[in-house]
């Protein structure tokens, strides 16, 4: 009798097991066929809803399938722009103003018709509403313990206001000391202001800026990564890195605010950079730029540019434009004056990049010109600081070799210089580097430089440079194995989204 009962019970189980494992099946088939819906209608959203490019379209639907809820997750806090709309109006209605307010009396583009780069300041004023400035005195600096040299004595000479905009912050020693200068003068009653990214600064502690504030600085976050509840801001980031003084003097290019910047990091080593200060008139369109973000970090109104941002004296002899471009606005502005820089060289265009990812009119204008037996020079790092993202950079190194561009990598340390020369007649230097994502999600600031001695001075260096560097040829690019060529391709087909 027992044994029987015993019969029963395994009989039983096995029944159960079988119902308990049937219904396992079905509630994972019903969970796969959720998630292959929930997959198809992000698809047809990112298709019909959103306004991209077709192949950064096509890398999220790539990723999404790939990777299914992973990808529908990352599309949530990455792909998005669900401030977007606010973000525009916003951002270009202080930008309209700033333009009517600065272009009163601005000559870009007029009485210059016989000048060969009058096109181009005209193309910078109609995009960007970016002004002609003349007579400004330009200081190039390509290390970091000279730029922060004279950046601290500017800073301690300061008698009315400091306004610092600025990537990343470091809680090391550069940053601390940069903080104790900003402290102080705050103390002094100056009006100090900074703006910092929420990306940018992801690591550093709330505290680090409450002793400044308490001192009377002001501190204001341009996008912070989490928005409570369940709010990301992962996909726009302001990249820029300008310094103004008295609304007299300022700095802008390449360098953050840390030890990595001064070669202080064993990980980078020696860390190549470019930097500019400028004096003059030049100084009053950086100064709008800062003070239009402001407006809009610090959510202020009634900023009125035109009292703010006075006119200045000429320091000396450099024409230049200061143009500033992110997704607030229409016209991808920095990428387009790269764009007409290169389809007007004649004879040489160097390019200095810490990330090459080009769309297809940079990649082919840049094949068009080495094919046309223009010197066409590419300058990017040999140790990356993103792998994956060098792997996409390398993708298309290969495009343009082939095309007859030489390619250099720098070996000294690592190159974040992001610097554009063309014909020995202008060039560009700034914080955006030669890649989608600062042509068209990153908040940027650029000067366009025409003065021949210094993009002369620009270009040496450029080839003082070289020295440092290997060169990539049809045939050492050959040689990479397997492993590292798929790497590349899946980071190319997936370099719309970087």
């Amino acid at each position: 009798m027992a044994s029987l009962t015993a019969v029963n019970d395994s009989q039983m189980s096995s029944a159960d097991f079988g119902f308990f494992a049937d219904r396992h099946n079905k509630m994972h088939t019903v969970i796969t066929y959720s998630i292959l819906l929930v997959n198809t209608f992000l698809i047809v959203v990112l298709l019909l809803m959103e306004r991209r490019r077709p192949s950064a379209t096509w890398a999220w639907i790539l990723l999404i399938l790939l990777s299914s809820a992973i990808g529908f997750m990352f599309y949530l806090t990455v792909g998005r722009s669900p401030r977007k709309r606010n973000l525009v109006m916003r951002k270009r209605i202080a930008d309209e103003r700033h333009r009517a307010e600065l272009g009163e009396n601005d000559t870009s583009g007029k009485n210059n018709d016989g000048w060969r780069w009058s096109d181009l300041v005209r193309l910078h004023w109609n995009e960007a509403g970016a002004v002609l400035h003349e007579g400004n005195d330009i200081g190039i600096f390509t290390d970091g313990n000279s730029k922060f040299s004279d950046l601290c004595r500017g800073l301690r000479e300061a008698r009315k206001s400091i306004h610092m905009e600025y990537y990343i912050f470091r809680d090391d020693e550069t940053g601390r000391e940069i903080l104790s200068i900003l402290e102080e003068k705050a103390l002094e009653g100056l009006e100090v202001k900074i703006i910092h990214d929420g990306m940018g600064t992801w690591r550093l502690s709330r505290r680090f800026f409450s002793g400044l504030v308490r001192k009377g600085g002001r501190v204001a976050c341009f996008f912070r990564p989490y928005i409570p509840p369940f709010r990301f801001q992962l996909k726009y980031r302001n990249h820029r890195k300008i310094c103004i003084v008295d609304g007299k003097s300022a700095w802008l290019g390449g360098f953050n605010i840390g030890d990595e910047y001064r070669s202080r990091s064993s990980r980078f080593g020696y860390w190549r950079d470019t930097h500019l200060s400028i004096s003059g008139p030049a100084v009053r369109s950086i100064e709008a730029c800062f003070l239009l973000d402001w407006q809009f970090a610090a959510r202020e109104r009634g900023i009125i540019l035109g009292s703010s941002v006075h006119e200045l004296p000429h320091t000396g002899n450099s024409r230049m434009q200061i143009v500033s471009s992110g997704p607030d606005w229409k016209w991808n502005a920095i990428h387009n004056g790269f764009f007409r820089m290169i389809t007007s060289a004649k004879r040489s265009i160097y390019i200095q990049t810490p990330y090459f990812i080009p769309d297809e009119p940079i990649l082919a204008a840049l094949r068009v010109a080495a094919m046309s037996g223009i010197d066409v020079r590419l300058m990017i790092p040999k140790n990356p600081d993103q792998r994956f993202v060098y792997g996409a950079t390398m993708s298309y190194v290969g495009d343009i070799i082939d095309a007859g561009v030489r390619c250099f990598t720098y070996e000294k340390g690592f190159l974040h210089s992001k610097v554009i020369c063309v014909d020995g007649e202008v060039a560009s230097v700034g914080s955006a580097n030669m890649d989608i994502r600062s042509f068209e999600l990153n908040f940027e600031i650029n000067a366009f430089i025409y003065d021949i001695d210094i993009v002369r001075q620009l270009e040496e260096t450029f080839l003082a440079d070289i020295e440092d560097c290997s060169e990539i040829t049809t045939d050492s690019y050959a040689e990479r194995g397997v492993g590292e060529r798929m790497v590349e391709q899946l980071a190319r087909l997936l370099s719309p989204l970087m």
